[in-house]
């Protein structure tokens, strides 16, 4: 593996010294020397630490580590992310569904289906309770009516 990984950065070197990335044409992007110096540099460095790190033993890794210890804890962290992620499920998604489903159960299980049918049957028994008088005359009345205005209503059709 080690020899495509070489061959791979000896081309990438060369092709940026000789300026390649202009051989194609003009792109969108463009091309930062800084940008570029200063990521060669940070390579190079990194490149001659593990250099004096592993192949000539002067500087040991425990040194570096203690050295460099907030990077350090960056990197091996993996920058944070899991805790972050974890604090985003199980604080903000947790706190906000919890709050989502207190809404939902509140206005719409209990405020809607069950006080509500309950509203709406206790409503529909008082308006009925208006129309029961207990005389006989009135339910006669009631029933005349209702044959008077389905007839006009057939009869209409008619017409």
């Amino acid at each position: 593996m080690l020899g495509p990984l070489a061959l791979l950065a000896a081309l990438s070197i060369i092709g940026g010294y000789l300026g390649i990335p202009y051989f194609l044409g003009e792109h969108h992007g463009e091309f930062h020397w800084l940008v570029a110096g200063i990521s060669l540099a940070v390579v190079a460095a990194g490149l001659g630490l593990a250099w004096l790190i592993y192949q000539r033993k002067l500087v040991s890794a425990q040194q570096v580590v203690h050295a460099l210890a907030l990077p350090y804890s960056f990197l091996q962290r993996r920058y944070y992310i899991n805790e972050l992620y974890d604090w985003y499920v199980a604080v903000v998604q947790q706190k906000l569904i919890a709050g989502l489903c207190a809404l939902v159960e509140r206005y719409v299980i209990i405020g809607l289906l069950v006080n509500g049918t309950a509203t709406l049957t206790r409503g529909s028994g008082q308006l009925i309770r208006l129309c029961q008088t207990g005389r006989i005359q009135t339910y006669v009345l009631a029933f005349l009516l209702g044959i008077v205005w389905l007839l006009s209503r057939s009869l209409h059709r008619w017409w």
